[in-house]
């Protein structure tokens, strides 16, 4: 029990700690007489006790404020991967034709890739396997079916294609509008290089008149001796089956100047690149050069 103070006032210092909070209190009691040890008891008596209560509140505040453990629900789907097979199309009264075709998904943007037009633009999952297209058209001027270079400009036509996921391999997508109507059928190219690295790159890559070639860094230049167009860019890695890609293309009948697209290595080997600028698209392929090696070496790029 402390002692009166000679002003008149009775001292208490508490300093209470309940886990992680500390409680720091200093009571004066007035007084105008000698302090009566029964009610300083009762005082001290109080003092702790709202302490405690003080403590207990905290601690279940505390307690309540706590972040649960939520559920995020279902993630969207990224749909990806590269997609091969041909549409069926009729287009007016004809007699439905055959087009091969390719399908690229990468991240929100997907494009189709015939041998008679490209679409690009994106797509849209409404529900677990049931997808929605919206594509942009564009027509090959002079398609290269020896070298499979083509060149597509956008003729402002828009293609609301519905597809659906059938099982994990296949893809069905059906279109109609006045002009045309058709129905895609694709396989996902399970075989699609997915380790795609510099390394898997580096070396020479042929068509029927050019080559193409790649170092160990991601560079890589081209020229076709026909038309001595030239191209020249580089490589970066996105993910393990999609590189990234830069291009300068110059002296070409078209498509010159500078764009950014993908590349990859299908199933069969073949290398794509698939390049977009504004108002055009451009898609090559090519083949292993016959009698090339892939160099042995990692580089510190594939390293990490």
């Amino acid at each position: 029990m402390a002692e009166p103070a000679d002003n008149g006032y009775v001292m208490l210092w508490f300093i209470y700690y309940p886990s992680s909070m500390v409680f720091f209190m200093y009571v004066g009691f007035e007084t105008k007489r000698p302090c009566h040890p029964q009610g300083l008891l009762i005082k001290l008596l109080t003092c702790v006790i709202a302490l405690l209560m003080a403590g207990c509140a905290g601690e279940d505040k505390k307690s309540n404020n706590s972040n649960p453990t939520t559920d995020p629900g279902p993630q969207p789907i990224i749909l990806s991967g590269l997609w091969v097979g041909e549409v069926e199309e009729q287009v007016g009264s004809a007699t439905a034709t055959l087009v091969p075709s390719h399908l690229l998904f990468h991240q929100s943007r997907v494009y189709i890739l015939r041998t008679d037009e490209a679409q690009s633009g994106t797509y849209e999952l409404i529900e677990e396997g049931h997808i929605r297209l919206d594509t942009d058209v564009y027509d090959y001027a002079a398609p290269d079916d020896d070298n499979l270079f083509y060149i597509g400009s956008d003729n402002g036509a828009n293609l609301d294609l519905a597809a659906l996921l059938v099982g994990d391999n296949q893809l069905v997508a059906s279109y109609h509008t006045s002009a045309r109507a058709g129905l895609l059928n694709l396989q996902l190219d399970t075989e699609q290089e997915d380790n795609l690295t510099f390394k898997a790159l580096a070396g020479q890559w042929d068509t029927t008149d050019s080559e193409t070639f790649f170092d160990s860094k991601g560079y890589y230049l081209g020229f076709d001796a026909t038309t001595s167009c030239r191209w020249e860019g580089q490589a970066s890695i996105v993910t393990a089956s999609i590189m990234a890609i830069t291009m300068l293309r110059e002296n070409c009948d078209e498509f010159n100047g500078d764009s950014q697209g993908l590349a990859l290595i299908d199933g069969d080997g073949s290398l794509h690149f698939v390049s977009e600028k504004s108002n055009a698209i451009l898609w090559m392929r090519f083949e292993p050069a016959t009698g090339t090696t892939t160099p042995d070496t990692e580089t510190e790029d594939d390293a990490a």
